[in-house]
């Protein structure tokens, strides 16, 4: 009997996987509150469209890492922040154009992630929306000209063209949110006193530092 069963997407460096088993900031701060918990925690990483299904469909389940925004903040309890939230329109120059007259420029979305309803809500046409099943490869469309923009925080982006060795991470055009932040979300019927467990553990390691050595050294 799993205590916590976890699942992510393919976002490095916050979530990723190496051979198949999970890495990243969130897993290892995820990893060190069940430690420190005694927790028995099963990560599962999946397309995010399968983890956040699989996180409702269990009660000791959560989803991470999960931009906290209007229009989820009744799906889940939430435990963090882990980071702020401040997402940008990266790519071509035709990526700076208001919506109202968009050129006809290709953007790389996930379906239905935070960065997919930005682009939704400030009016962005759909018909340029790109579909990819990750952020890996919304990155490697963008280095080789499948897509002309994506949205995504500068951190995740740099990282992943480095990592990938696309060349440098393309320039910031607009940005699109810079409200809120980034969180565990757990199911609504997680239980109160383990999730009331949960923060104060996640709390204690920044303020012991482990929470900032954690994204230093993984951000090298």
């Amino acid at each position: 009997m799993w205590d916590v069963e976890a699942f992510t997407e393919e976002w490095p460096p916050l979530n990723y996987t190496v051979g198949g088993v999970a890495h990243g900031i969130s897993v290892e701060l995820l990893e060190r509150v069940c430690e420190r918990l005694g927790w028995r925690c099963k990560i599962t990483v999946a397309s995010w469209a399968r983890a956040v299904l699989e996180a409702k469909g269990h009660k000791n389940g959560l989803v991470f890492t999960t931009a906290r925004t209007p229009d989820r903040e009744a799906e889940f309890l939430w435990v963090g922040p882990l980071m702020p939230r401040e997402v940008w329109l990266f790519g071509q120059k035709a990526c700076a154009d208001d919506p109202a007259r968009w050129s006809g420029a290709r953007i790389g979305v996930l379906p239905n992630n935070a960065a997919h309803k930005d682009l939704t809500r400030l009016g962005y046409p759909k018909e340029s929306f790109d579909n990819a099943p990750n952020n890996e490869s919304n990155y490697k469309k963008l280095a080789r000209g499948r897509v002309d923009c994506m949205g995504d925080n500068e951190i995740s982006v740099t990282w992943g063209f480095h990592q990938l060795h696309l060349g440098d991470p393309p320039p910031k055009r607009v940005r699109l949110s810079s409200d809120g932040a980034y969180y565990y979300a757990l199911n609504l019927e997680f239980d109160s006193s383990k999730a009331r467990a949960f923060q104060a553990a996640l709390d204690k390691l920044r303020e012991e530092g482990s929470f900032q050595e954690i994204f230093n050294r993984n951000l090298k």
